[in-house]
Formats: structure tokens, sequence, C-alpha cells
């Protein structure tokens, strides 16, 4: 389980509340007065996110001597759906076609009546996340409160986040 943060700001995560239906996601502070662990401090902020490696990103990379192989070229992604950790059944979706400035939506998608949208996460867990489906739009965080689809060609910071892993026992 990991909480999503914009790079440029690491104590801000990506938040998607937790009441029922369905819900706008935006980014609100990680710490707050309620927080009974290190990291992220509410259920709203803790995703699952298949298929990413739950290692804290901001670790010091190993330093190799040789190069490593080069990589098979690879498929194109069909991409991986956000989850909710605490509630399973709710995934993260847009509720129109994508564009610059759509919000993310989070809402149950066990019924068949959303599709979840699906993302390409970056290697080593940080870095732009791009939308499988027209991989030119990104998650953007451009202020206070919001997330968004934007280009990915787009000269911003606002662009790169980074996965941190979440110690069990999240309230």
């Amino acid at each position: 389980d990991v909480s999503i943060r914009p790079a440029a700001s690491p104590d801000i995560c990506m938040f998607a509340p937790s009441t029922p239906g369905e819900s706008v996601v935006g980014v609100a502070p990680c710490n707050g007065p309620q927080s009974a662990i290190e990291g992220a401090w509410s259920a709203g902020m803790v995703f699952r996110v298949p298929g990413t490696k739950n290692t804290p990103p901001l670790a010091p990379e190993p330093v190799e001597h040789t190069p490593p192989p080069a990589p098979e070229p690879a498929a194109p992604s069909k991409g991986t759906a956000i989850f909710s950790a605490s509630k399973t059944s709710r995934c993260a979706y847009f509720a129109s076609k994508p564009r610059k400035g759509l919000k993310l939506r989070i809402g149950d998608c066990s019924d068949g009546k959303r599709q979840p949208a699906r993302f390409q996460f970056p290697e080593g867990n940080r870095g732009p996340i791009k939308l499988a489906e027209d991989p030119s739009f990104c998650l953007n965080h451009p202020r206070p409160g919001i997330l968004q689809l934007w280009s990915c060609n787009a000269n911003s910071k606002h662009l790169d986040f980074v996965l941190h892993s979440e110690p069990s026992g999240w309230i």
C-alpha cells in the first residue's frame, strides 16, 4: 500500500474522501493532528496500486560498477488502476473523456457502472504518472487541494510524483 505524493511537496498526499458515493480526489497534508503512525495519517491517503514495488522511493540508489544489461523492448502498457486500500471496491476514475483540467474521482467500481482509470507509473516509483489510454496526459498537482489531468509535455514540477510505501497499521 502506498501514498502518492507530489515530488515537489512530499508533505502533501493524494486524498480520496472515504464518504459513500463518488468524490473528487484531491491532495491534503499527509500528516495531521490525528497521526498515530509515521506516514500518511488517513485511510483516504493510502492506495493499493497493483504491480508497484512497495519500497520507499527516497532510499539511496545502489551504486553499480558494471552497466546493467539493456532492457528488452516493453509491450505497450495497459496500465494499472488505483484502488482505495481501506475500501478496495472504490477505484479512481474519470467522469468523461480525458482532457486538460479533468479531475480524478473515486467511487464504487464493483457495480460495473464505472471503469477504473489506468495509469502508467514511473520506474523507481518517482516521476510522472501517465494516463495509460492517452500517455500525453499526466496527473498534475498545480495548487493546494487540486489533482487533475494535464499535458505531460508541460514544463512543470507539478507533474512528478512519489509512490511512498506506508507501514501497516494506518488509521
